[in-house]
């Protein structure tokens, strides 16, 4: 065999050699992270009445949106201040029950200090390190439209935490704070729409004080 076959057999063993390590690595890697992610996953979302993926959220924060979104980080992983409704706990926690899924979430994202979970015509609740606080509903009627409700609820929350420190809240703050969102976000719900239904401060506390008048 002359010296320059022997090269290219030399060459042609070598680029196997590669081959095969490498389908080996691809192999294992693709095995751990395939065991990873089973690990790591939490749950599907899914688009309203369909079947298509919206995205999957992982327990370590991260989200993975399809299409051309890649992978981000989600709001739970820095956030200390968490909305979330009734169905949306049940379905990041696995239980219905407030109290069990309030606490795994605040164990799962330390950096949680306040977690308020909404329950519709039910009221709201608010944890926050050992306190719980309960507020219910302002069941006055005139509901025609709950568009925004949930956003009024939220940035109502934030607004009383400008006047509030988070570091250092009572009970009697969070159920003060829970009463004026729950009204706020009530009064949404008597208007069509959303920016144009946002009340007035002194009409949300025209509720929580029991004399406020609806004009149908």
């Amino acid at each position: 065999m002359s010296k320059k076959e022997k090269t290219i057999l030399y060459a042609i063993c070598a680029v196997i050699v590669c081959a095969v390590v490498a389908v080996c690595v691809t192999q294992n890697t693709t095995g751990s992270r395939e065991k990873e992610m089973k690990k790591l996953l939490a749950n599907n979302w899914y688009r309203q009445w369909s079947e298509s993926v919206s995205f999957t959220l992982y327990d370590d924060g991260t989200v993975t949106i399809p299409g051309s979104y890649g992978q981000g980080k989600w709001s739970l992983v820095n956030d200390d201040v968490l909305k979330i409704s009734d169905n949306e706990i049940e379905f990041m926690t696995g239980t219905s029950d407030f109290d069990k899924g309030a606490n795994i979430l605040m164990e799962r994202y330390p950096n949680i200090k306040l977690l308020n979970i909404t329950a519709g015509a039910d009221g709201s609740y608010s944890y926050y390190r050992e306190i719980r606080a309960y507020v219910p509903s302002y069941l006055l009627g005139g509901t025609i439209d709950t568009t925004g409700a949930g956003d009024t609820f939220c940035g109502s929350v934030l607004n009383y935490l400008l006047d509030h420190d988070l570091e250092n809240l009572s009970k009697e703050n969070l159920i003060e704070m829970l009463q004026i969102a729950n009204a706020a976000a009530y009064l949404v719900t008597t208007k069509k729409g959303a920016i144009h239904s946002m009340p007035d401060p002194k009409d949300v506390q025209k509720v929580v004080n029991n004399n406020y008048i609806r004009e149908d």
